[in-house]
C-alpha cells in the first residue's frame, strides 16, 4: 500500500501480509500484483492495465470517475464509490480476484497498450512532424 506524501506509513495499522510505504515505482510491484485498488488516476490505471492487472477503482474526483467507468466497460475491473464500507471493498476485491473475466480484460488491454509502440514510437512520430 502506498500512502503518498500526506500520510506517514507507520501511522496506519496493516495486516501481516501488507507493507505500507509512501511510494514504490509501478515497475517494481505490478509484475507480481494480482489486483490494484486505486482511486483511478490515469497513471496508476494505465500502469496496471499495461501490466495486465485488473483494478478495483474507487474514484474521488477529476478524471477518475471517467477512468473507472472505462475500466469497468472494458471488463478489466470494477468501480466502487469511495464511501464504500471496508466490507464492500473486501468483497469486491474478492470478486474481482475470483472472476477470470477481469484478468482477461486487463490482459487484453495490456496487449493493446503494447501495440502503442511506447515512448520511442511517440518520439519518432513527434520528430516526423518537425
Amino acid at each position: 500500500m502506498t500512502t503518498g506524501p500526506s500520510i506517514d506509513p507507520p501511522s496506519l495499522t496493516a495486516g501481516p501480509n501488507t507493507q505500507v510505504v509512501r511510494y514504490v515505482p509501478h515497475t517494481q510491484i505490478l509484475p507480481a500484483a494480482s489486483l490494484v485498488i486505486t482511486h483511478a488516476g490515469v497513471g496508476t490505471t494505465m500502469a496496471a492495465l499495461g501490466h495486465g492487472v485488473p483494478l478495483l477503482c474507487t474514484p474521488m474526483g477529476r478524471d477518475q470517475f471517467f477512468n473507472a467507468e472505462q475500466v469497468h466497460a472494458l471488463g478489466a475491473g470494477r468501480l466502487l464509490m469511495p464511501d464504500s464500507s471496508s466490507d464492500a471493498i473486501a468483497q469486491a476485491a474478492t470478486d474481482v480476484l475470483a472472476d477470470a473475466r477481469f484478468t482477461g480484460g486487463a490482459r487484453r488491454m495490456a496487449g493493446v497498450i503494447r501495440g502503442y509502440g511506447g515512448a520511442q514510437q511517440a518520439a519518432d512520430a513527434l520528430e516526423s512532424l518537425l
